[in-house]
């Protein structure tokens, strides 16, 4: 009977060094992509995105998020201690839109700037909510700049 526990216990011992190993050559193997898993996307992937999307919690919430930042930026101007946002660098490329100037062109207007890359997971994860803005908004002015350092995803957006 002892004979019998000490090779169950050999057999669980091993099997857990097998796996162990197993998964440490499967991640050096694997390594170029893992370097872009994150805890959330492997558990959306096995069980599946409970959160709703950008999309469907919209309306829900639009209205209570619209009082935050009317509550936030009164604040801000009643406080008077707002950041003062620099001007643009000049000698961006712009596409399709002239250059602009902040104090000058988008005075009182909201303005998206998103700066993301294709290998960051967080900015991986909000291209979906990108894109339904962008359907959205699509009959809005909008311009992009070139980023030569994005193969994929290259665009920084600013949406007026």
């Amino acid at each position: 009977m002892d004979r019998l526990q000490g090779s169950r216990r050999d057999i669980v011992r091993y099997g857990s060094l097998g796996i162990a190993l197993s998964c440490l050559l499967f991640t050096v193997a694997n390594w170029k992509s893992m370097q872009y898993a994150s805890p959330k996307a492997v558990w959306n992937l096995l069980f599946g995105v409970s959160s709703p999307t950008f999309e469907q919690r919209e309306e829900k919430s639009r209205s209570v998020r619209i009082q935050q930042f009317m509550n936030y930026i009164s604040d801000l101007e009643s406080r008077g201690t707002a950041t003062l946002v620099p001007e643009f660098p000049a000698k961006l490329d712009w596409l399709n839109t002239a250059p602009l100037q902040l104090h000058r062109d988008l005075k009182g207007k909201v303005v998206l700037l998103d700066f993301w890359t294709y290998c960051c997971i967080n900015c991986m994860h909000v291209l979906p909510d990108l894109k339904f803005l962008e359907k959205k908004y699509n009959d809005k002015p909008a311009c992009k700049f070139s980023n030569m350092l994005l193969p994929m995803w290259d665009m920084v957006v600013i949406t007026l």
